[in-house]
């Protein structure tokens, strides 16, 4: 069992196989709910404090793509970064992904670059995106305490059934 679970976890930090890690881990019900919102999180409050410390948006795009652990995040923010250097607009660019970048980051990022407050927007987004988090964290905790204890009191009257049915059939018997 510990082989197993070595050699999983060994097996999902191999270059090749890390795409299809993640993009499973980004699909799963909860947990990539949880995933993206982190990602986003961490994304959004990296690039905000660099834009309003004075950063221009090629190097904040740059440093934010570096920083990301998510392969599939990684490269959606390298082309990014690729495409503002050619002109176009950061929205127009993260609409290509609406699974990574959710349709209200999309709305207000395009504000703040009308506005000239993507550095704020960036910030706000962060802190949304972190209480996201944190509330679904607690909802998944609050749901996951009746279930663990359901499954509990089923070990347990397995194990005691396993052990007073032969004494059961022994006395029976006599």
């Amino acid at each position: 069992m510990i082989a197993f679970s070595v050699g999983g976890t060994l097996l999902t930090r191999l270059r090749p196989v890390k795409p299809f890690t993640h993009w499973i881990i980004l699909h799963a019900p909860i947990l990539g709910r949880i995933a993206c919102q982190t990602n986003l999180a961490r994304v959004m409050r990296l690039m905000g404090t660099l834009l309003q410390s004075g950063l221009p948006i090629s190097e904040v795009l740059q440093i934010s793509s570096g920083v990301l652990k998510n392969v599939h995040y990684r490269e959606l923010f390298s082309k990014i970064q690729k495409g503002v250097g050619r002109g176009k607009t950061i929205t127009d660019l993260m609409q290509v992904s609406p699974f990574l970048i959710p349709p209200l980051a999309l709305r207000l990022i395009r504000v703040g670059e009308e506005t000239g407050t993507l550095g704020e927007m960036f910030l706000y987004l962060a802190d949304f995106y972190e209480q996201e988090v944190d509330d679904l964290t607690r909802n998944l905790s609050s749901l996951l305490e009746p279930v663990l204890i359901i499954f509990i009191g089923l070990m347990v009257g397995g194990l005691a059934l396993s052990i007073l049915s032969p004494i059961y059939k022994v006395v029976s018997s006599v």
